[in-house]
């Protein structure tokens, strides 16, 4: 299981559950990177060359 380190339960996913909202996935996702970090970790690491008055968004929001 991909995420078998990472909860103290076991997770059972499964995606052939007929007409379902997709959404569910995005949800799921959204819980795992609460959990786990990873956008932040990536967005410390990745070098911004962007002018800093033209910048609207941080990276750890795009990745978003």
């Amino acid at each position: 299981m991909l995420f078998k380190d990472s909860f103290r339960k076991k997770v059972q996913v499964a995606f052939d559950g007929g007409q379902v909202s997709s959404d569910g996935e995005l949800l799921f996702l959204r819980e795992v990177e609460s959990e786990i970090g990873i956008i932040n970790k990536v967005a410390r690491v990745l070098d911004d060359h962007r002018h800093s008055s033209y910048v609207k968004h941080q990276h750890v929001h795009l990745l978003r």
